[in-house]
């Protein structure tokens, strides 16, 4: 089961990957309760495929499709393009969930000192699905056979995202109260 924490108004950003094609899936099964999709396409060989994807998808399930291209940069660069992008419409939701909660916590506790909780709201974007577990998002799309590519940067290490990932499980049997501890201020950090 999917847990959808506040309303879930305004647009979505979709990637093409699974979480947010699980989300989009979601959202608009019977009845479309979204203003329309973003996604951003960020100048790379897995971007083309994932564009596709997406205009693909909405054009199936009727929902209307903003594309934006931004050059190929670092993950700050296309982080500070795509909140500049998000800025132009009154709210976009993400389809982040407890697992990017908690690999945004450990990175910044690495780098600052202090781990911080992604809130349920920055601005006009927003974190309905937070209290999700990645694997309930992998179920979701499973069982509703929905289609989505991945990412190859997402298991290769080379930024400090993809690194914390492949190290989670392992922070995680160390710390093993992380996520549930994690999950409750996600749940009272609205």
């Amino acid at each position: 089961m999917i847990h959808i924490q506040g309303p879930v108004k305004g647009h979505l950003a979709v990637s093409g990957g699974i979480d947010s094609m699980a989300v989009l899936h979601l959202l608009t099964r019977g009845k479309n309760r979204l203003d329309g999709v973003v996604h951003v396409h960020h100048g790379s060989a897995y971007a083309d495929e994932a564009e596709a994807l997406v205009s693909a998808t909405c054009a199936e399930i009727g929902v209307r499709l903003d594309v934006y291209r931004i050059p190929p940069d670092s993950e700050k660069g296309w982080s500070d393009a795509r909140r500049k992008i998000f800025n132009e419409y009154s709210r976009v939701m993400t389809a982040h969930h407890l697992d990017d909660v908690i690999e945004w916590y450990v990175y910044t506790l690495l780098r600052y000192g202090t781990g911080r909780v992604t809130p349920f709201q920055t601005g006009n974007v927003v974190h309905p699905f937070r209290l999700n577990d990645k694997h309930s998002l992998r179920d979701y799309a499973s069982y509703h056979g929905v289609r989505f590519c991945e990412d190859p940067t997402n298991a290769e290490g080379h930024n400090a995202r993809s690194k914390i990932r492949a190290v989670q499980p392992t922070l995680e049997e160390l710390a093993p109260n992380l996520r549930r501890g994690l999950r409750e201020r996600v749940r009272t950090f609205i």
